[in-house]
């Protein structure tokens, strides 16, 4: 689950054409690795646009989502295990029930999942970029792709790394390794403070998703 929910959030950037882009280590340069947001932000936070919603706590980042599954009446109606009341179904989660809605012979139900983003076990990296602002770097074979997460009131949003198919804005930078193949060019980048400082946001981050807070912790 860990894994889908990486290649989800990596799926969020634009496939950038013929040329790639990402970092030798995460950002920014010579910025310290926390293991959380400030607490003042903890909590679960929810789009009206997203079936994942993300929560902040003292161990790390997670996201929430709910794996959609069914069972047949006939299975629920000849097992023992089994049973319907009044819109439950029992005996799918152990000790518990879950709502259902009925169709086609079928019961559908959720199950919450939660998968780790930054937790003991993840190799993403988060940093700390301003008072309000933090870049999550995901770590994918080695290198890193910076994530832009801002915190305003009771609202937090995420920006995934993405640029323009021709942008310029990394002409400049250090190039650490460069690796081609027959249809991509991937550039490994390693700029340092001065020069991480001279890149405008929207060189590295693309469309703000706006999260709000349903629950405190």
């Amino acid at each position: 689950m860990r894994l889908t929910i990486f290649l989800f959030l990596i799926s969020q950037c634009t496939v950038f054409g013929q040329v790639s882009f990402d970092f030798k280590y995460p950002l920014p340069p010579e910025g310290k690795q926390i293991q959380h947001v400030d607490r003042p932000y903890y909590g679960i936070y929810s789009s009206d646009s997203s079936d994942i919603s993300f929560e902040f706590n003292e161990e790390g980042i997670f996201s929430n989502t709910i794996l959609v599954q069914s069972i047949s009446r006939e299975t629920v109606r000849e097992s023992s295990k089994y049973r319907t009341s009044n819109g439950y179904l029992h005996g799918i989660v152990q000790n518990d029930s879950v709502m259902y809605i009925e169709m086609d012979d079928q019961y559908y139900f959720g199950i919450p999942q939660q998968s780790c983003i930054l937790c003991e076990d993840s190799k993403n990296v988060l940093m700390k970029s301003s008072g309000t602002s933090y870049i999550l770097n995901f770590n994918e074979n080695g290198h890193f792709l910076p994530a832009l997460i801002t915190f305003e009131g009771s609202n937090f949003s995420i920006q995934y790394f993405d640029y323009e198919t021709d942008t310029k804005a990394f002409k400049k930078l250090p190039v650490s390794a460069e690796k081609e193949t027959d249809d991509l060019k991937m550039i490994t980048l390693e700029p340092d403070l001065k020069q991480y400082s001279k890149l405008k946001p929207e060189d590295l981050f693309g469309k703000k998703m706006s999260y709000k807070r349903v629950k405190g912790i």
